[in-house]
């Protein structure tokens, strides 16, 4: 019962304008398709387009303007020669304004990792929605099994009103010919009002879970839609979408591992400046405005970094394990929740073989007393109580055979099979 329970707890939504029928993996393909979660698929690939502008830029070549203006206390003198040999006198005001351009060479493979860091990330965030799509699947069975389970009880109830409608006239012709009391009548009547009760109840449930439905799946669905009770395939392969995201997650620690590395590779680039100073930076005896250029090939190489990186890589092989802990304690909950599925499963089998033996000895009861009723030789209240009693029988069944297919669907949905 507690399955039952959820159903009549749920809140959620449902399907437009589906009149046909509806299968539940139709259900399951439109909700994923519906999601809002979608939507971050679009705003992810734009990101990713400019990251990986971003990292291409990393070989276009780099322009700086430069500007200084700046006075100072004291400056360079010389002393007298005497003759024909004198020294400028070098301006305490002085500026300069430069352009410098600088070219990558050889990054020691960096700008490459970063490409490919880009597109691990975006993999990982894809199947991370893949994971929270996933999510929603046991929520929308129970909602789906919920309308199935409370149709087939919508079923046997009308059965039940077609079975007492059709004897009515029997006790209503007993009555006016004096072999029956009208009290017998009036408890006829009182089923009947009961069973139409009964149905409006589970009328008005359904159409609530329809409701729910609708919004997840965001078309046109009414009452009358039939949903189908869905069956499992065999031997279809495990796809859960959490295990694709721990395999991204521990590609994503050790590409980040990796680059590392390249970040204490030496780096190689070209440069140059040119401008105007006064006085001019390279030859500070000229000390009028004026033109300044150097060009050449840099170098630079990090030959220690007390063990900075070498302590990064391990903590990342550490986030790598846990991510593999993760994985083995996410394997060990879907065993935990398949066991349970079988075990429930093997519960609801045992208990239809028990429905069908009590309907069939129930149904026997009922046709006996049916025609003892049409030979005036039984009370229609007795008669009254067979029926409820088959009543009964036939929700328990419906209830244990939606139930049955449910746990099926649910450990197929835990093995990543539908």
């Amino acid at each position: 019962m507690k399955k039952l329970m959820l159903y009549f707890c749920l809140g959620w939504s449902v399907l437009p304008g589906l009149s046909q029928g509806l299968e539940l993996a139709e259900v399951l393909q439109k909700a994923e398709q519906q999601s809002p979660l979608q939507a971050q698929r679009n705003l992810w690939q734009s990101q990713k387009v400019l990251q990986l502008e971003n990292v291409q830029t990393m070989w276009m070549p780099r322009l700086d303007l430069q500007g200084r203006l700046s006075w100072q206390s004291d400056v360079v003198t010389f002393p007298e020669l005497g003759g024909s040999v004198s020294f400028p006198e070098i301006p305490k005001t002085q500026y300069n304004l430069s352009l410098n351009l600088n070219q990558a060479l050889y990054d020691g493979g960096q700008s490459r990792y970063l490409r490919t860091l880009t597109e691990a990330s975006f993999l990982t965030k894809e199947k991370e929605l893949a994971a929270q799509l996933f999510s929603l699947k046991p929520m929308l069975t129970q909602l789906y099994f919920g309308i199935v389970l409370l149709d087939r009880q919508q079923q046997v109830v009308e059965s039940s009103q077609e079975v007492l409608a059709a004897n009515y006239k029997v006790v209503a012709s007993g009555v006016k010919n004096g072999v029956v009391l009208q009290s017998e009548l009036e408890k006829f009547e009182r089923q009947q009002a009961s069973l139409q009760q009964q149905w409006d109840e589970l009328q008005g449930q359904k159409a609530a879970l329809v409701a729910s439905l609708k919004i997840w799946v965001g078309e046109d669905i009414s009452v009358e839609t039939e949903f189908a009770l869905p069956e499992v395939a065999e031997n279809q392969a495990s796809q859960r979408p959490e295990l694709a995201l721990f395999d991204a997650q521990q590609g994503m620690a050790r590409l980040q591992a990796e680059s590392l590395g390249a970040q204490r590779l030496p780096k190689v680039g070209a440069f140059a400046q040119g401008g105007l100073g006064r006085p001019n930076p390279f030859n500070f005896l000229e000390v009028n405005t004026s033109p300044f250029f150097m060009a050449g090939v840099q170098f630079n190489w990090n030959i220690w970094d007390w063990k900075r990186t070498q302590r990064d890589q391990q903590n990342l092989a550490i986030q790598e394990n846990l991510i593999e802990v993760y994985r083995e304690q996410h394997q060990d909950q879907v065993a935990l929740q398949v066991a349970q599925e079988e075990a429930e499963i093997e519960t609801m089998r045992r208990l239809l073989e028990q429905d069908t033996r009590l309907i069939a000895l129930q149904e026997s009861i009922l046709s006996r007393v049916n025609t003892q009723l049409q030979n005036g030789t039984v009370k229609p209240s007795d008669y009254l109580q067979e029926v409820e009693a088959l009543t009964q029988s036939k929700l328990q069944q419906q209830i244990h055979e939606v139930r049955l297919r449910q746990s099926e669907v649910e450990r197929a949905i835990h093995q990543g099979k539908y």
